[in-house]
């Protein structure tokens, strides 16, 4: 979900970037057109530039949602390719009896939520491991993670 999400806003910043981009060539050959001794070259030529710089800056932020968000993460340490981790298991490592913090929602007589209380009550936590083999040179990797529920 994380990875369609990072794609959905990388495709919409790009097309803002093309948009900026087409923006600016129009703005630039508009000031072309009037001629440089014109009133309009000075404005059309800065606004070409600002919307120029713009599509730019979209672009970078672009590549980097793509870089760092998707591609870096399936890189392998290893061999360095990228698109090479992929999932092999989670295994179950034990669980152990914690503290969970719940919200509670304060009412009053109308039952209007009026605010919280935050309360600590007994709970289980679960940890896993999920295992990583690369595709390519067969490295392994894993990350632990754990999740807690209250009993109650």
């Amino acid at each position: 979900m994380k990875k369609v999400l990072m794609w959905i806003a990388a495709v919409i910043l790009a097309l803002i970037a093309f948009a900026l981009v087409g923006e600016a060539k129009r703005k630039i050959s508009s000031a072309n057109f009037w001629g440089s001794d014109s009133e309009y070259y000075a404005s059309d030529m800065a606004m070409g530039r600002g919307f120029l710089i713009a599509g730019l800056i979209f672009f970078g932020i672009v590549f980097l949602i793509v870089f760092f968000g998707i591609m870096w993460p399936t890189r392998c340490k290893s061999c360095k390719k990228f698109f090479a981790i992929t999932k092999n298991g989670v295994e179950f490592l034990g669980s152990e009896e914690v503290s969970v913090k719940v919200q509670h929602e304060v009412k009053n007589l109308h039952g209007d939520v009026t605010g919280t209380v935050d309360q600590y009550v007994p709970g289980t936590r679960r940890n896993y491991r999920q295992n990583y083999v690369c595709k390519y040179c067969g490295t392994g990797y894993y990350q632990d993670y754990s999740n807690s529920r209250a009993n109650v």
